[in-house]
C-alpha cells in the first residue's frame, strides 16, 4: 500500500477558489478518498450506507449477531480501508448491493419428506408480581410481557415480529389462557411453523424473574428455501413465480396464503382417466 499523498486522491478536482474538492460519482469526503454507497440516494432508501467496519459490526448468522469485526486491530495492513469503503446494510424485505431488489417469501420445499418443525421449550418460575420478560428472535423484540400472559398473548407477541409468521404455542394439560409463569415453574412449548429449518434460539430479557430459559427441544430440519426451491424469485415485485404444479402455501404444505410456492396442487382426474371433465 502506497502512502504518497494524491491532490483530492486522484477521484476529485480541486476547487483553488475554495480550497475544496469535487468528487466523482461513487466518491466523497473532503478529500474524496471514501467509496459512496451506490444507489441514488444511497441504498436507495431501503438500507443503512456503513462503512466496512460498521458492516462487520453489524453481520448476523442464521439472523444472531456474530463476534466479526473490521479493522478493530490497529495498524493491520490488511484492514487500511476500513472506513473508506462505504455499503449497504438493506431494510428486511429489500436485497442486493444496493437494496434495490424486493425479496421473495421463503419456506419449506414440499418434495421433500420425514423433516421436523422447530420446537423450543420456555421454562419459567416466577413469585413476584413484578416480574417481566422480553422475548427477541433475529435482532427483534416484542413487547414487556408479564408472568400473568397467557399462551395465546405470548403467540401474539411473538407474530408481531416480521421475523416470526406462524407458531403455536402450547403447555401440557393446559388451555390458551395458561399463563407463562408460575410459582413452581411452568413449561410452555413453541413451535415454528414459518419460518422453517433450524432457527436461532429465543432470547430473553428478565426482571425480577425466579428462573427462565429457553431450549431447542426438538431441531427444525425443513428447508427455509426462496420460493420453497419450487419457484422463481421476481425481485422487481416480491412475488414469487410458481412452477407448473406449485402455488401459495400455509407454510405447512397446505394450501394457504403465503406465496412461497410450497403448496402442491392436486391434479384431478376424471373418471375415464382423462384431465378433461
Amino acid at each position: 500500500m502506497s502512502d504518497t499523498l494524491i491532490e483530492c486522491s486522484s477521484m476529485g478536482i480541486c476547487n483553488r477558489i475554495t480550497g475544496t474538492c469535487s468528487c466523482v460519482d461513487g466518491f466523497e469526503g473532503s478529500t474524496c478518498n471514501t467509496m459512496s454507497c451506490p444507489g441514488t440516494p444511497a441504498c436507495n432508501d431501503h438500507g443503512q450506507c456503513l462503512t466496512m467496519s460498521q458492516l462487520a459490526s453489524q453481520a448476523t448468522f442464521n439472523g444472531n449477531p456474530t463476534a466479526f469485526t473490521y479493522g478493530a486491530t490497529p495498524n493491520n495492513q490488511l484492514t487500511w480501508d476500513f472506513d473508506m469503503v462505504k455499503g449497504c446494510m438493506c431494510d428486511d424485505g429489500y436485497a442486493g448491493y444496493d437494496c434495490s431488489l424486493l425479496s421473495c417469501a421463503t419456506g419449506d420445499n414440499p418434495h421433500t419428506e420425514g423433516q421436523d418443525n422447530e420446537v423450543q421449550a420456555l421454562f419459567c418460575m416466577a413469585s413476584l408480581t413484578s416480574a417481566t420478560l422480553v422475548f427477541s428472535f433475529r435482532r427483534q423484540a416484542t413487547i414487556v410481557l408479564t408472568r400473568g400472559t397467557t399462551l395465546t398473548e405470548l403467540e401474539v407477541a411473538l407474530e408481531s415480529l416480521s421475523t416470526i409468521v406462524d407458531v403455536t404455542v402450547s403447555a401440557a394439560a393446559s388451555d390458551i389462557t395458561t399463563p407463562i409463569c408460575s410459582l413452581a415453574g411452568t413449561t410452555v412449548n413453541i413451535e415454528f411453523l414459518s419460518p422453517t429449518g433450524d432457527v436461532p434460539l429465543l432470547g430473553l430479557e428478565l426482571v425480577d424473574v425466579d428462573s427462565a430459559f429457553v431450549i431447542e427441544t426438538k431441531m427444525g430440519t425443513k428447508e427455509d428455501e426462496t420460493c420453497s426451491g419450487r419457484g422463481i424469485c421476481d425481485h422487481t415485485t416480491g412475488s414469487c413465480t410458481c412452477f407448473s404444479g406449485f402455488g401459495s402455501s400455509n407454510g405447512q404444505g397446505g394450501k394457504g396464503t403465503l406465496d412461497d410456492c410450497g403448496f402442491v396442487i392436486p391434479i384431478f382426474r376424471c373418471e375415464d382417466g382423462s384431465g378433461d371433465c
